[in-house]
């Protein structure tokens, strides 16, 4: 579904577990700024300068990151953050959710070159 937004628009790629967002973003565009309480974002720059910048409080400090064609960048939850495009931009956004440990092994990975099956359901 496609959305105006003051700095161009969203159109949504995918809404799941992960959410993927299709930026256009005009020239001087730029986003509020926001937090997001659990999700991480991710920003993919397909074309254009995207400025990204992210209030780190802890540090009395605005980071800056310049991301070109081909060039991502993650803003962690809990971060103040805001983007600003320096020429037009397309560019995909992130949301995920970063999980822990998630596998359980009950055994290795191998080969049956050796003639050993004994890993194997």
């Amino acid at each position: 579904m496609q959305a105006g937004k003051a700095w161009g628009s969203t159109a949504t790629v995918y809404n799941g577990a992960v959410d993927v967002e299709h930026l256009d973003i005009e020239a001087d565009g730029y986003c509020s700024i926001h937090m997001h309480k659990h999700k991480s974002n991710l920003f993919y720059v397909i074309k254009g300068l995207l400025e990204i910048r992210v209030e780190k409080s802890d540090q009395g400090l605005i980071d800056t990151t310049m991301l070109r064609e081909g060039q991502t960048m993650v803003v962690a939850p809990g971060q103040y953050h805001q983007f600003i495009a320096r020429t037009d931009v397309i560019a995909l956004e992130v949301y995920f959710t970063e999980l822990s440990e998630d596998i359980l092994r009950k055994s290795s990975g191998g080969s049956d070159a050796n003639g050993k099956k004994s890993a194997i359901l």
